[in-house]
């Protein structure tokens, strides 16, 4: 989208390919956080950099935040040393 003579993104599909196809809409700013969860990071200081970085408005509650990156865990978007997608047969 053409924005103040810029393109700008307007919004960002992810997609996986297994263990089930999957696709999922999320917002531009997203595109910023997905490489900060490298799993060094912790969901406080994604949560800080979220709001510092004006991708959130800085009233957003911790829950919320936590329950959009458990939505990504549980989609097969991100993974945790607890939730790893099995090794694909090959």
């Amino acid at each position: 989208m053409l924005q103040n003579g810029e393109i700008s993104a307007v919004s960002f599909t992810l997609s996986i390919a297994s263990p089930f196809a999957t696709d999922g809409k999320v917002q531009p700013w997203m595109a910023l956080l997905l490489p900060r969860c490298d799993g060094k990071t912790t969901v406080a200081d994604l949560f800080e950099t979220a709001k510092q970085s004006g991708w959130i408005v800085p009233d957003t509650p911790a829950e919320e935040f936590s329950r959009l990156l458990g939505t990504l865990i549980s989609g097969g978007f991100l993974q945790t040393e607890d939730s790893r997608l099995p090794a694909a047969a090959g």
